[in-house]
């Protein structure tokens, strides 16, 4: 009995012992600094291990990405400032970038050797922060007009807004690759975070069956008459 009762204290020793290693592990931190920097801002990585961010010179922004052992610069052609924001797993990246010229920033793509300019219409600013794998893109811009900001998806050839229902304004921070959205959204000064859940084909489904249902009704229909 004294036996059994030695083993069994032996034994939740050693599960106390183990959860406890387990919860003070630590984590082995690496710092990140592009060479000769004032600072150094990474911003994502994808699940290659490539990350990207922006570093700072002489009060300059640049973008960089780093692939574990070279970083290379990554500017806008002609820009002041490059912000880069986010990566996909197929390498294609996001930010945005600051014009001297017309003092005002855009928003842009980058596939690996060009780089796209990618505007809301009619926005006076745009500001990208996120892409999937399936190479949508999400963000905010700013209206003049209505002196207001508003989120927005873009799925490659539209521009679809997402306003937070009764905000002042809306900010989409991020998007995961089912389709998630998150970001903040103020009314009275308050900032609140929302999410926006994936799309589903449930609606469409749905439509679907009562399409076949009424063909099904159509050709009844027309049989009796």
């Amino acid at each position: 009995m004294c036996r059994r009762f030695m083993l069994l204290m032996l034994g939740i020793f050693l599960f106390i012992v183990s959860v406890t290693q387990l919860y003070a592990a630590e984590y082995n931190f690496t710092t990140i600094d592009y060479p000769g920097a004032e600072e150094t801002w990474p911003n994502g990585i994808n699940d290659s291990g490539q990350i990207i961010g922006e570093y700072s010179v002489s009060d300059t922004r640049h973008g960089f990405i780093y692939n574990g052992s070279t970083f290379t610069t990554l500017d806008y052609p002609g820009a002041e400032w490059t912000w880069v924001n986010g990566i996909n797993d197929s390498g294609q990246i996001v930010g945005w970038y600051y014009d001297s010229d017309s003092d005002t920033p855009h928003s842009f793509i980058y596939d690996g050797s060009t780089f796209t300019t990618l505007d809301y219409p009619g926005a006076e600013w745009t500001w990208v922060n996120g892409i999937n794998d399936s190479g949508q893109i999400v963000g905010w811009y700013y209206d003049s007009d209505s002196d207001t900001s508003h989120g927005f998806i873009y799925n490659g050839s539209r521009f679809t807004t997402i306003d937070y229902p009764g905000a002042e304004e809306t900010i989409v921070s991020g998007i995961n690759d089912s389709g998630q959205i998150v970001g903040w959204y103020s009314v009275s000064d308050i900032s609140h975070g929302f999410l926006v859940p994936a799309p589903t084909s449930l609606l469409l489904l749905g439509t679907g069956f009562v399409g076949l249902l009424g063909i099904e009704l159509l050709k009844k229909t027309m049989l009796k008459a």
